[in-house]
């Protein structure tokens, strides 16, 4: 993650942007912690609005 906050440094216009892509990677953090598939489960988020069966509880 290292490279990737020195791409993003002072991208972030308001503190709702920053908010936003800290949820992201949270969530792209935990599907890669569970060997999930990541794509595949960011469409699911986006459509339903929820990751049903993707997470542990």
């Amino acid at each position: 993650m290292p490279k990737l906050r020195q791409k993003i440094a002072g991208d972030f216009r308001t503190e709702e942007f920053a908010s936003l892509f800290l949820g992201i990677r949270s969530i792209i953090g935990t599907l890669k912690k569970n060997d999930k598939p990541i794509f595949e489960s960011l469409l699911t988020l986006m459509t339903t609005g929820s990751l049903p069966d993707l997470l542990p509880p």
